[in-house]
């Protein structure tokens, strides 16, 4: 098989990687890295003034090395720092080496990006399992993107709390934060 047969394969499975995979409750759902990707790329196609080339297919692509490093759960990032550095190199080697390799971005367009990601993650929460959007983690991931967005240089054409309310209220959810 080529290389680039190889790294096809190896890019389309990427998508079918499980996320959220060591939570009791958010991994019934089942919602896979091409899910994920699927909705970061809506959302910068959607909220972005005017996206890239190189920002719509990474939003598409960003995941795809954990088809070999798996998605490392955000808990134990957050408990081991130099883990997830080490990690996270792990998964752009392979990355780079398997699948579809990182294109350039500005750091303006990777901060966009990063929100988008961490804000698909909040619509998931809430489309899915509304009420772990009371908890502390969750209300502090909400106040990131907030505070991510009203940072970035490229302003979102809407405005992600908006967003992120809406999503909450409509699957029934109204608990203040």
């Amino acid at each position: 098989m080529s290389k680039l047969v190889d790294r096809i394969i190896n890019t389309y499975e990427s998508g079918l990687v499980q996320r959220y995979h060591t939570h009791p409750r958010f991994a019934r759902f089942g919602q896979t890295d091409a899910a994920h990707q699927w909705g970061v790329m809506m959302l910068v196609l959607m909220c972005h003034p005017n996206p890239s080339k190189n920002l719509l297919i990474e939003a598409a692509a960003h995941d795809t090395g954990e088809r070999f490093s798996a998605d490392l759960p955000s808990p134990v990032k957050k408990l081991d720092p130099v883990l997830a550095e080490s990690f996270d190199k792990l998964e752009l080697g392979v990355r780079i080496n398997r699948t579809i390799a990182p294109l350039e971005l500005t750091e303006d367009e990777y901060a966009f990006l990063k929100c988008m990601d961490v804000l698909e993650c909040y619509l998931f929460a809430a489309n899915t399992l509304p009420e772990a959007l009371s908890t502390k983690n969750w209300r502090k991931l909400r106040d990131y993107v907030v505070s991510s967005a009203q940072e970035l240089n490229t302003q979102p054409i809407i405005s992600v709390d908006e967003v992120m309310e809406a999503a909450k209220t409509r699957q029934g959810f109204t608990e203040a934060y």
